[in-house]
C-alpha cells in the first residue's frame, strides 16, 4: 500500500512540473492520503545499526556516500496531527502583561504628549536661534504649538489591542516600567502572514539576529551593556518558568547558544503529544569564511523561485535572550494549534524503502545546485515536522527523516528530508 502511495506521489510530483493544479484540491487529496497512510497498521521499521551506501547522479558530477548514525532520540512511536495557524488573543495579551508588566500600567506608544511636543519645539527654537529663522519656519513652530494644545498630558494607559489604521490589524505598542526596568511591547497579528510578539528591555534593544553582528561590542545604541554571567541550565530554568506562566507548556527548549556579552539565546519549539518539532540550525558565515557562534534557523519562510507562495506561514517558535538578572528579550511568532490528533503512533515506512528513496532522489537534487564533488551523509534523524498546504495556513505534523551531511558550504546541514509515513520529499525551507 505504501509503495503504491509513493509511486502515486512521484507521478503527481513529476506531472505537476508541466501543469497547474488547484492548490486546495491537491492539498485535500494529499491530506486524505496521508491520514490513510498514517493510520494504517504499523510495519516493522527494520532499522539497521547504520545507514550505509553510495550513489551517483546521472551526469556523474555528484557522488553521495553514507556511513551514517541512525538517531531516534524521540522514539519510533511518533504522532501525526492536523494543525492550523491561530490568532493572538486577549488572553495571550493578559498573560504577557502579567508576566512582564507585573500589574504596572502600560502607556501606549505612538501618542505624543504635550511634553513631547514642547521638547521638540524647544529644540527647533534653539536650532533657529543659532542658524536663523525665516517666515516658513516661524509658521512651522506655530502649527506645532496649535497641535500641542490638542494632545494629552500623558500617554493613554492601555491593556487591550487596537486596530492600526495603516496595517488594518490588531496591534499593541506600549511601554511600561517593572522591576526597575523599562519594557517595550510590539505585538501585531494580521491574520495571515504575520503574528509576532516582541517584548524587550528598552536599554537592551529589540531582539534581532542582525544585532548580534555586534559581537564583541560593549554597547547597543550607545548604551553600555554589562557582561552577562549565566549558564545555559540557569537560563533554561528561567525560560521554562516563563512558558508555564504564559500557559505555553507545549513549547520546549530545543537549542541554546551564547549571545552578546555572555547572554544565553534560547530557541523554543512546539510539541505534539509531548514530542518536539525539532529546529534546524543554519550556521552563519562571516566575510572571512569563519562562522559566528550564533545561528539562524530554517522556519519555512522561503518561496519557490518563479512560483511564490501567496501566504507565508512560518513555523511557530519562541526566541529569548536571558542574562544574569533575567529575561532581556522575548519573541514569539506565528502561534499554531492542533485541530486533530490523527494518530498517536503513525505507521512509518520500513527504513530500507526510505534508504532507496534517498539513493534515488538525493544525487539528482544536489546535482542541480552543487559543482562536481563528493557529499557525505553522517546522520539520519527521525523527528517531527510541520508541513503546510501551499497557499494556506493549515497543515500537518508528520514524522520525517532528516539526512544530515556536509557539502561544499563547509558545515553540517540537512541535505534531504523525507516524510517518514509516505516517503515524499519535503523542502525544509519551504515547509512543504
Amino acid at each position: 500500500m505504501k509503495r503504491m502511495m509513493l509511486c502515486f506521489a512521484t507521478v503527481l510530483l513529476l506531472s505537476s512540473c508541466g501543469q497547474t493544479q488547484p492548490e486546495t484540491d491537491t492539498a485535500t487529496l494529499q491530506q486524505t492520503q496521508f491520514i490513510q497512510a498514517a493510520r494504517a497498521p504499523a510495519e516493522d521499521l527494520n532499522l539497521p545499526d547504520r545507514f550505509a551506501g553510495s550513489w551517483q547522479s546521472q551526469d556523474g558530477r555528484i557522488t553521495v556516500l553514507a556511513d551514517a548514525e541512525i538517531t531516534t532520540n524521540q522514539g519510533t512511536s511518533l504522532p501525526a496531527a492536523l494543525v492550523q495557524r491561530r490568532r493572538l488573543t486577549q488572553e495571550d495579551l493578559d498573560l504577557l502583561l502579567a508576566a512582564f508588566a507585573k500589574g504596572n500600567p502600560c502607556y501606549r506608544d505612538g501618542i505624543f504628549t504635550k511634553q513631547d511636543y514642547q521638547e521638540h519645539i524647544d529644540r527647533m527654537r534653539q536650532y533657529y536661534e543659532e542658524n536663523g529663522m525665516d517666515e516658513t519656519e516661524k509658521s512651522n513652530i506655530k502649527n506645532l504649538e496649535k497641535e500641542m494644545r490638542a494632545t494629552p498630558e500623558e500617554r493613554p494607559v492601555v491593556d487591550t489591542y487596537w486596530i492600526d489604521e495603516g496595517m488594518q490589524c490588531p496591534v499593541f505598542y506600549a511601554q511600561t516600567k517593572a522591576g526597575g526596568m523599562d519594557w517595550e511591547f510590539d505585538i501585531k497579528d494580521n491574520g495571515t502572514t504575520m503574528a509576532s510578539v516582541n517584548v524587550y528591555r528598552k536599554t537592551y534593544g529589540s531582539f534581532g539576529m542582525s544585532r548580534l553582528e555586534l559581537e564583541g561590542v560593549a554597547s547597543i545604541d550607545g548604551i553600555d551593556q554589562p557582561e552577562q554571567h549565566i549558564t545555559a541550565e540557569e537560563a533554561q530554568t528561567i525560560g521554562d518558568a516563563l512558558m508555564e506562566q504564559l500557559n505555553l507548556e507545549y513549547m520546549v527548549c530545543d537549542d541554546i547558544r551564547q549571545g552578546l556579552n555572555g547572554a544565553q539565546l534560547l530557541y523554543y519549539v512546539p510539541t505534539v503529544q509531548g514530542v518536539r518539532l525539532s529546529c534546524i540550525p543554519v550556521p552563519r558565515r562571516k566575510d572571512d569564511g569563519t562562522f559566528w557562534p550564533t545561528v539562524n534557523y530554517l522556519d519555512a519562510t522561503a518561496d519557490e523561485t518563479g512560483n511564490p507562495d501567496d501566504i507565508v506561514w512560518s513555523d511557530e517558535k519562541i526566541q529569548m535572550e536571558i542574562g544574569t538578572d533575567g529575561i532581556l528579550s522575548f519573541r514569539w511568532e506565528m502561534p499554531c494549534q492542533v485541530t486533530e490528533i490523527i494518530t498517536d503512533n503513525a505507521s512509518l515506512m520500513p527504513f530500507d524503502e526510505i534508504a532507496g528513496i534517498v539513493g534515488l532522489m538525493l544525487p539528482e537534487a544536489l546535482s542541480g545546485s552543487l559543482s562536481r564533488q563528493t557529499v557525505t551523509i553522517h546522520r539520519a534523524d527521525l523527528t517531527l515536522m510541520r508541513i503546510r498546504d501551499k497557499g494556506t495556513t493549515t497543515g500537518r505534523v508528520v514524522p520525517v527523516w532528516d539526512f544530515w551531511g556536509s557539502a561544499d558550504e563547509g558545515f553540517d546541514q540537512v541535505l534531504l528530508t523525507l516524510n517518514a509515513v509516505d516517503g515524499s520529499v519535503i523542502h525544509r525551507a519551504f515547509g512543504y
